[in-house]
């Protein structure tokens, strides 16, 4: 069921843009942004914008158990079905270019487990094989692998994971989604028009390797194993550097139809279950690089070819990328980050006619965290009590600098557990445990939905992230 929310402002993300840490920056800039998880407003004030945004919000996910997601056992990942489904508050955007984990969780994807089927809190490691038309061999399972790039047998027929998972996807969840792959691969033109102008920037900058390690996230072979140590720099034509060895492209439209071709692999396997790499090795694009090319993309799509104005777009992201604020503002916030992404923009604006400046929202999925299963009513009572004294507390005292509240909201939630933590269910409780996997311990204990607390919506954005901290701080310590 959806949780009913108060109207977003009428002047649209403008008005939610202050108090923030950056606020938004003039019209003639290019690229803007605010982390909301510092922001006065309401929950709800958010959830109702993102509802209501003209380019669809998205909650970029990586591929892989979805299906826990759908089932509502996803552990600290069913923050994507609040978003998604209960709230329908965001769309999927899904990530289908990450890497398997290793068979003992210290490389790849070790969050949502493309290379394993997860049930009951169980996780069953797939067989895995790498190869193409000249034959496939297994592959070990100690080691990381190019998720398009991974193959598998599935109901007694061999297939690659970007496949497997998508067809799950569709067959076995509700969700509405896009993919990067697919994404960048319709609006293919537009993305390559974007790449060129990066690299010729990149190219005529007496700075070029720093630029182009933003671009290049490394570089990956037949076998599916990505270098991170490659390099792209220009000698008279783009020099990728793999292992030591030069591999050239003759210009920059040669260089990101490379990369393009790459993501194209992915986009291929959603239909073709055997669709491979046909190359030997091909440059990877940076995540973040991805991220801004797709949300382009697809603003091109919902509007008027040709429209100006500026792009307003809100995105939802997780604890890696948005953070746990106040304490942690995730990757998206470092500046070194932000800079690159603001001069990628500059560059796009002064060369591409179909770009239009991108204001965007960063909101953090962290209050979500506070909404329990439906299979556990006493977890929901509960919290709802701690939000709601919580809530009293800071309208009355209208405590001011975030990092009072933080400190007052650390001693509500101490208490809180010291007082009622035994009548918590452990599928709550494993949330704040630091174990940020779909493989939660205790995924047979929930099915269904997840509740929206129904004081969580009227608490600004800023405290309920606090909540959500000094519950992962209180719990990963005891």
């Amino acid at each position: 069921m959806k949780h009913s929310v108060t109207s977003a402002p009428s002047s649209g993300l403008e008005s939610m843009a202050s108090p923030s840490p950056t606020g938004w920056e003039s019209e003639e800039k290019a690229f803007s942004w605010i982390h909301a998880g510092f922001s006065r407003h309401p929950v709800d004030e958010w959830v109702a914008a993102a509802r209501d945004s003209a380019l669809p919000a998205l909650r970029s996910g990586h591929l892989g158990n979805w299906v826990n997601v759908e089932d509502g056992c996803a552990g600290i990942l069913d923050y994507n079905r609040t978003v998604c489904r209960e709230l329908e508050a965001g769309r999927p955007l899904i990530y289908s270019l990450s890497s398997t984990e290793a068979s003992g969780l210290d490389r790849g994807d070790w969050i949502y487990l493309p290379a394993s089927r997860v049930k009951g809190g169980r996780r069953q490691q797939l067989d895995l094989y790498v190869g193409g038309d000249s034959g496939f061999e297994a592959a070990s399972p100690g080691v990381s692998i190019f998720l398009p790039l991974a193959f598998t047998r599935y109901e007694g027929e061999l297939c690659s994971l970007v496949h497997l998972h998508h067809r799950l996807m569709l067959e076995e969840t509700r969700f509405e989604f896009d993919t990067f792959p697919e994404v960048l691969n319709r609006r293919r033109r537009e993305a390559e028009q974007m790449l060129i102008a990066l690299l010729e920037s990149g190219r005529a900058r007496p700075k070029r390797k720093s630029w182009m390690r933003y671009l290049l996230r490394g570089a990956v072979d037949a076998t599916g194993i990505i270098d991170y140590q490659a390099t792209l720099d220009w000698d008279d034509q783009w020099v990728l550097r793999w292992r030591g060895e030069p591999i050239r492209y003759r210009d920059s439209v040669d260089l990101a139809a490379a990369f393009l071709d790459l993501v194209s692999v992915a986009y291929r396997q959603e239909t073709d279950p055997l669709a491979c790499f046909e190359g030997e090795v091909a440059p990877l694009m940076h995540s973040n690089l991805l991220l801004m090319l797709a949300i382009l993309c697809l603003d091109v799509d919902q509007r008027d070819e040709g429209s100006g104005g500026i792009t307003e777009h809100l995105h939802w992201g997780a604890m890696q990328m948005a953070g746990f604020p106040p304490n942690t503002k995730g990757y998206f916030a470092r500046s070194e980050s932000n800079s690159m992404i603001r001069k990628w923009f500059e560059v796009l604006r002064d060369e591409c006619g179909f770009f239009r400046p991108l204001r965007l929202a960063l909101l953090p999925v962290a209050p979500f965290l506070l909404c329990p299963s439906s299979s556990h009513e006493t977890d929901l009572d509960l919290v709802d009590q701690l939000l709601e004294a919580i809530d009293e507390r800071t309208r009355q005292r209208d405590v001011g600098p975030q990092q009072d509240r933080h400190l007052s909201i650390e001693r509500e939630v101490r208490w809180w557990l010291d007082e009622w933590g035994n009548e918590l269910s452990p599928y709550f409780l494993n949330r704040f445990s630091g174990n940020w996997s779909i493989l939660s311990p205790h995924a047979d204990e929930a099915t269904g939905p997840t509740a929206m607390p129904p004081h969580l919506g009227s608490l600004e954005m800023q405290d309920a992230c606090s909540v959500a901290c000094a519950l992962q701080d209180e719990i990963s310590q005891r």
